[in-house]
């Protein structure tokens, strides 16, 4: 017997399935006996029992269940940043110091690259990024490492002072509907172990280096021991967004608008999967050996130039953070889909970063949509057949429509990263190379308080966060924005005249900027046949001359509640 994790496809039939498992007898699709539940979550469509593979098979065959997850082997992957951590310094602009600023808030504000700026060009550039809305009544929710509230980027004012926009919220109160249990206390009182979490903050709601410089901050960290003195357990992939949504239905009207908040996620991690590459030895317990392309089975020993040839890429070439000869996968999980689309359902805006694998991910319907790979490995102390598909990203990424972001370069022709997962599943791009923002254990001191730093990152989990920031702000703006489509390869058909943030990208972000040679798998400047699309700020009021929203207006302004703000909009000069 294993731990098994059931989701059900809706919370009606949720009762009735509890009944068929543990009673015995019941349909043909349960099991005859009565099953043993070792985890009842009250507000959750996942519920764990103890099965065997014969009855998962079986119960896999009733209607009411939308997938089943081997707790093993959720536990098997590895929750991880998308980052890599290139210079401290590394800047698009000159000079490394402290008074440099996110590239990626002139280049999105002005909607294009300026003549020959690049770090390649002209690495300089001075101008006025303009943006006429800061997040005021949004709640982010960074689902990251520990970040610290301290840290003067993100209080109230740019100095520094004003107090924190860091909420330390209790999200174990929760408890009851999320794990069955008591409630608890979330434990802040932690030393953060990462700059991961503070610099992807610091984009997404920095008052000197992000965009939301009015949105309120929430942290709830994924990775369980991340950060030293941590108590607080390591949460499954679904829990962490069933903590989210319960805070999402239960937060109270806010009285300056006369409605609640709105909720958006950042994901800047993901969850993976790790197998040996060639060259393989015999004796290799975990490697791939076979291929399933397009229908077509490719058996091992398989060489490099053909794992990439059928698009299994090779994570590195020269060490790192896995060693060399890696094939990292996007791992998948039932219940932490389903999480995810519950908050999607509910009204929280989710954005995720594609990853750093150089994958290309694709929808439902595309050819490479079932292509898999596989062999035998020993976890778990025993030898079994594993296999995985490999275009279909993470399960964090392409969970319902959350929208999947990539990264860009820092160079005069704008392109894709060359280790920017891509394809038709990716459904926009933003600055992704030397980003500077907050920092904690490395970097250059922050001149308002020198026990924190400003640092330069890179990554899809750089660019996911300027997606967010801008995204938020708008929030500000148009609150009742939903994700009811998106791009990602689990939406429905686009809908026309919606108040769907695709709908919005589709209308006003850059198209056709970026370098896309259109090659194959190892193409690293092809977009893999997915859109062309670039980050871009969209103004929602003029500062000068009409003061009015001139785009169409499928997004009705609301006739109650906290009016349009008109104060002056915010200018970041450098």
């Amino acid at each position: 017997m294993e731990e098994y994790i059931v989701v059900t496809k809706d919370q009606h039939c949720l009762q009735s399935l509890y009944d068929d498992l543990e009673t015995s007898g019941g349909t043909s699709t349960v099991p005859e006996r009565s099953v043993e539940c070792c985890k009842r979550k009250p507000a959750s469509r996942s519920t764990h029992y103890m099965l065997n593979q014969e009855e998962v098979e079986v119960l896999l065959n009733d209607d009411r269940v939308e997938g089943i997850d081997c707790k093993q082997i959720l536990d098997e992957q590895i929750k991880t940043p998308f980052y890599e951590q290139q210079s401290d310094f590394f800047n698009k602009g000159a000079g490394n110091d402290s008074s440099h600023i996110n590239w990626g808030l002139l280049r999105c504000t002005e909607g294009e690259n300026r003549y020959a700026w690049g770090a390649d060009g002209i690495p300089t550039q001075a101008g006025i990024a303009t943006v006429t809305q800061t997040g005021r009544n949004v709640d982010v929710v960074i689902v990251d490492t520990i970040i610290d509230p301290n840290d003067p980027e993100f209080a109230v004012n740019s100095d520094g002072t004003g107090g924190s926009r860091v909420i330390q919220y209790n999200w174990f109160q929760h408890n009851p509907q999320v794990t069955g249990g008591s409630a608890g206390t979330y434990d802040y009182n932690l030393i953060p172990s990462d700059n991961h979490g503070n610099h992807v903050a610091g984009t997404v709601a920095g008052n000197t280096q992000g965009w939301a410089r009015g949105a309120n901050i929430y942290n709830f960290s994924p990775f369980g021991g991340d950060g030293v003195n941590n108590t607080n357990p390591d949460p499954s992939g679904a829990d962490t967004y069933e903590y989210i949504l319960q805070f999402h239905l239960n937060k109270p009207v806010n009285p300056k608008t006369g409605k609640q908040n709105p909720t958006i996620i950042n994901n800047s991690w993901g969850a993976i999967i790790t197998r040996s590459r060639s060259p393989q030895s015999e004796t290799d317990p975990n490697k791939v050996d076979f291929i399933d392309h397009e229908g077509t089975r490719i058996e091992g020993p398989l060489t490099d130039a053909q794992l990439e040839q059928y698009g299994v890429m090779d994570f590195t070439t020269s060490g790192g953070a896995f060693g060399a000869g890696i094939v990292k996968m996007g791992a998948s999980s039932n219940s932490g889909r389903a999480a995810i689309v519950d908050c999607l359902t509910a009204g929280v805006l989710v954005f995720s970063s594609a990853g750093n694998s150089k994958y290309k991910i694709v929808k439902q319907g595309d050819p490479d949509y079932n292509n898999q790979y596989g062999g035998y490995t020993t976890s778990f102390g025993g030898a079994y057949r594993f296999s995985s598909t490999y275009h279909t990203g993470n399960y964090v990424a392409t969970s319902g429509t959350t929208i999947i972001v990539g990264a860009t370069n820092s160079a005069v022709v704008d392109a894709k990263r060359s280790f920017s997962d891509c394809g038709p599943a990716v459904g926009v791009y933003g600055p992704g190379t030397n980003i500077q923002s907050s920092g904690l254990s490395s970097g250059v001191p922050d001149p308002r308080n020198s026990a924190y730093k400003r640092l330069k990152l890179n990554g899809t989990s750089m660019s996911c966060p300027q997606v967010t920031g801008v995204v938020a702000c708008l929030l500000e703006r148009y609150p009742e924005i939903t994700q009811a489509l998106g791009q990602s390869g689990y939406g429905g058909p686009k809908v026309s005249g919606s108040n769907d943030i695709q709908d919005y990208i589709d209308e006003y972000w850059s198209k056709d900027q970026l370098l896309d040679t259109g090659g194959s798998y190892t193409d690293e400047n092809s977009l893999q046949g997915g859109p062309n699309v670039y980050l871009k700020f969209q103004r929602e009021r003029e500062y000068s001359g009409q003061m009015t929203p001139t785009h169409k207006m499928w997004f009705i302004r609301p006739s109650s509640g906290s009016v349009w703000p008109r104060k002056p909009p915010t200018r970041y000069e450098r």
